[in-house]
């Protein structure tokens, strides 16, 4: 782990560029740095990389520490319209002092940015998606599709904040593409009603539970804990679904 993340988890605050401090708010925790780290661990070839979302930059220092241990070609890209205002460019800022120069900012939203990268060559050839952006339904569902088509087949998506209902249902549905496979998620900083139910959604597969279970419990158990926190998924196969494709979530 990288001097400047060390530090931020450590104290829980942020320097900024002009010397004042901060209390570090929106960012992944250490539970979940460990879990990326592990996930990128898993990819062999590691050089491409996309991420919605920056803020302060936690998890862009976890994927750009990572690619600087790779020789040759490698490149990350940042997508987060809020990082030069909202942010005051402070996740970038963190990415400069530790010396990462391989990535590239797209301020823009990723409605915008993703099928950027796409036109331009990005297709099918990116090993590694994070997507931590704009959390409503149907903005993470399309950062979810633009996300399937950039990985390459053996790549892998990570989705942050999979407890939240919005994100817990498109994620729900990302798990039904024939293409995408769960490869393992994280429980960190759930608490305990959120591992309680973690253990519920083992017990009883979500088919059954969507059969035996009131509508508002299987939201309330289910939308928000069965993929934990975060949850990775690999690109087994190229997504080949037909025209009417549709399976029930």
């Amino acid at each position: 782990m990288n001097r400047t993340l060390k530090k931020i988890l450590s104290t829980g605050r942020v320097v900024n560029k002009d010397g004042t401090e901060r209390i570090l708010t929106s960012a992944i925790g250490p539970d979940e740095v460990a879990f990326l780290e592990r996930t990128i661990g898993s990819l062999n070839p590691f050089r491409t990389s996309v991420e919605v979302g920056c803020a302060y930059g936690i998890s862009s220092l976890v994927i750009c520490e990572a690619l600087s241990k790779v020789s040759g070609d490698r490149k990350h890209h940042i997508v987060d319209p809020c990082q030069l205002t909202d942010y005051k460019g402070n996740g970038i800022h963190h990415l400069k002092e530790e010396g990462f120069n391989f990535f590239e900012l797209h301020a823009t939203g990723s409605e915008i940015a993703l099928p950027w990268l796409i036109a331009n060559g990005s297709e099918k050839s990116v090993d590694l998606v994070f997507i931590d952006g704009w959390h409503t339904f149907d903005h993470t569902l399309l950062d979810i599709f633009y996300a399937v088509r950039l990985l390459r087949v053996g790549g892998i998506l990570v989705v942050d904040d999979a407890g939240q209902p919005a994100v817990g249902r498109a994620i729900g549905y990302l798990s039904q593409y024939p293409c995408m496979q769960l490869v393992d998620v994280s429980h960190g900083g759930g608490g305990f009603i959120r591992r309680l139910a973690s253990i519920c959604c083992k017990i009883i597969p979500f088919p059954v539970a969507r059969v035996v279970m009131p509508a508002a419990m299987l939201d309330a158990i289910y939308s928000r804990s069965r993929f934990g926190s975060m949850a990775a998924f690999k690109k087994i196969a190229e997504d080949t679904r037909p025209w009417n494709w549709y399976c029930k979530f």
